[in-house]
Formats: structure tokens, C-alpha cells, sequence
């Protein structure tokens, strides 16, 4: 019995899922939650894949070249990015990514930006990564505009959650 509460609690210590690499917030995914830890912008329409995910809220932009990115969990998750590929940002990710085995989803998310303006995240990419493991990703340009979202579960899981 005592090992079972060593256990909770060495995995409650990790506060997992994380997001490693550059500085990063976790936060429950919600419509008027600020999308980045340095802007205000905040969310005004997610797809249905990313509603009750956990968002990490990582720096708008000045992520530098050759970064990499490292998310874990001790779950079986997905790992979303979404991009802002119409105005150039992704940091070489959008050639990257598909490489590494990621699967662009049809969806985008949508922000509202400084004076209201609505702007967009307009690709976004999903990865499996199976429990007590990782998934990482390098910038190869030094622009780079993005989210992570992470889902616990299974696709099954996710479509039941999504649809009750």
C-alpha cells in the first residue's frame, strides 16, 4: 500500500505532462484563455480535438534556431503544434515535422490579437507519443510562432470525450 502512495506521489512531483526546451506554462485549453505567457491574445475558437486539451503557453516569438522542444507525459497522449504558416512563422517546422512522422490536421485555431483583430494558428500537426515517453521537435529558422496542446488517451477516448 505504502508503495502505491510513493508511486502517486513521485508522478504528482513530475507534474507531467511538461514541456522542456523553452519556458512554457500549462494551462487547461478554454475559448478566452491568452494563448502565449508574453501577449494577451487569447483564444477564440478551437477545433474539437483540442477542447479539453492542456495548452502549454510558450513565448509568442524569439525562439531561436537549432532549439529543441521536448514534451513528455507518463500517459499515452497526443501532441498537437499548431503554426501560423500563412505569414511565414514556423520556424522550418512545416517542412520538419511531416519527416518526423507528424500528421497535419484539418483545424485551426483562432485568437483575437491586439485591437480584437482576429488572426489564426492555420496548421496543425499531431504526433502519438505512447506513455512515460517523449516527443521532440528542432527549430531549424529562428522565426517561429506556435502552441502545444496536449490530449491524455486514445483517439477513441478523445472522439467519446469530444462528442457527449
Amino acid at each position: 500500500m505504502q508503495l502505491c502512495c510513493i508511486d502517486t506521489l513521485f508522478f504528482q512531483l513530475l507534474d507531467l505532462p511538461s514541456v522542456s526546451g523553452i519556458v512554457a506554462t500549462r494551462v487547461d485549453s478554454n475559448i478566452g484563455v491568452e494563448l502565449w505567457s508574453d501577449r494577451t491574445y487569447v483564444i477564440s475558437e478551437l477545433p474539437l480535438f483540442l477542447e479539453r486539451s492542456e495548452l502549454f503557453q510558450v513565448p509568442h516569438r524569439g525562439i531561436a534556431s537549432g532549439t529543441e522542444i521536448k514534451v513528455e507525459n507518463d500517459q499515452q497522449s497526443f501532441v498537437y503544434i499548431a503554426l501560423n504558416v500563412d505569414e511565414g512563422r514556423d520556424g522550418g517546422l512545416l517542412e520538419t515535422l511531416p519527416e518526423q512522422g507528424w500528421t497535419l490536421m484539418t483545424g485551426e485555431v483562432k485568437y483575437e490579437g491586439y485591437k480584437g483583430n482576429p488572426h489564426r494558428l492555420d496548421n496543425i500537426w499531431r504526433k502519438t507519443m505512447p506513455p512515460e515517453t517523449g516527443v521532440s521537435f528542432t527549430t531549424t529558422t529562428g522565426d517561429l510562432t506556435h502552441s502545444i496542446f496536449v490530449s491524455e488517451g486514445t483517439i477513441s477516448k478523445q472522439y467519446f470525450l469530444v462528442h457527449i
